[in-house]
């Protein structure tokens, strides 16, 4: 090593002990930054709200029909939209966009009459009567899917997992076995209609036609519809198949105290040292600068 390298590291060195020198001596303007920051988050982890995550795991519904299709050579023409769907198989994007839909949502908080839990700071239980103007069904679903109820699909296994975050771990509970079930039966119910329609349809269709061809595919497709509805009012599990129910969480979900109090502590430590690094040479430049 020459003698401009050992230069060099002399003036590094220099600069780290001229910093540590620095926070030393403005150990008491450094110690109160840290003291106010950490003091911050050690109070948000002591006040923030306890929130308890219930979680469901689903699989949408097998597609595979309990009844045998039809053997009838012109049965692959049933394969039409529309009609033969089982299980809510349309699309599982549809089913899980039926589940975060506003309508569903705001029905499944009117029908359990939630609103006034959910705003429950603008409800004055002993009145039984809210304090300001109520919210709309429309804005409590809106906060129902973006604070309450998360659903993410894991493309791989295909798995679905519905959860829901409450103060109330047996309400968040509840709540997630509810939004399945009242999910399964809203979507059964709609595919119901949805096929009693096709074969009303289909039954007047077959009698304005005399060729045979023509009624063969036609009854084939009306036994499919027939299967279809046959499908529909047995299986409970329709869209949605459940793997593993949510069960009542024995631990808290937010805050995780303990890794808010590392994470002030950190955060205040380093804060504090930039913040008087950063005071001291303004002020050397200020008296620089007179």
């Amino acid at each position: 090593m020459n003698h401009s390298d050992h230069k060099s590291t002399d003036n590094q060195e220099l600069h780290f002990f001229d910093l540590v020198t620095i926070l030393i001596d403005s150990r008491k303007l450094t110690l109160k930054i840290f003291s106010f920051i950490f003091v911050g988050f050690f109070l948000y982890a002591i006040v923030a709200p306890i929130t308890y995550k219930s979680e469901t795991l689903l699989i949408p519904a097998e597609s595979d029909n309990q009844f045998n299709m039809p053997s009838n050579p012109l049965a692959g023409l049933v394969s039409i939209p529309g009609f033969g769907d089982v299980g809510g198989q349309g699309s599982v994007q549809t089913s899980i966009a039926i589940l975060k839909s506003k309508s569903f949502i705001s029905k499944f908080i009117n029908d359990l009459n939630i609103l006034p839990i959910i705003y429950h700071d603008n409800f004055d239980k002993d009145k039984n009567e809210w304090k300001t103007n109520p919210p709309s069904l429309t804005e409590a679903s809106e906060r129902f899917t973006s604070d309450i109820m998360s659903i993410n699909e894991d493309k791989v296994t295909g798995i679905i997992a519905l959860s829901v975050i409450w103060k109330d771990p047996e309400t968040s509970t509840f709540w997630a076995n509810e939004l399945v079930k009242r999910v399964n039966d809203h979507i059964r119910i709609q595919d119901i209609e949805e096929t009693s329609n096709n074969i009303e349809y289909l039954e007047n269709e077959l009698k304005k036609t005399s060729l045979v061809s023509i009624q063969n595919v036609i009854s084939s497709l009306i036994e499919t519809e027939v299967k279809t509805i046959m499908t529909a009012n047995v299986r409970e599990q329709y869209a949605f198949k459940i793997i593993d129910p949510a069960v009542k969480p024995e631990s808290r979900h937010e805050p995780k105290r303990s890794e808010i109090v590392i994470t002030g502590f950190i955060v205040a430590l380093v804060l504090s040292i930039i913040v008087s690094l950063l005071l001291f040479f303004a002020k050397s430049y200020l008296r620089h600068v007179k």
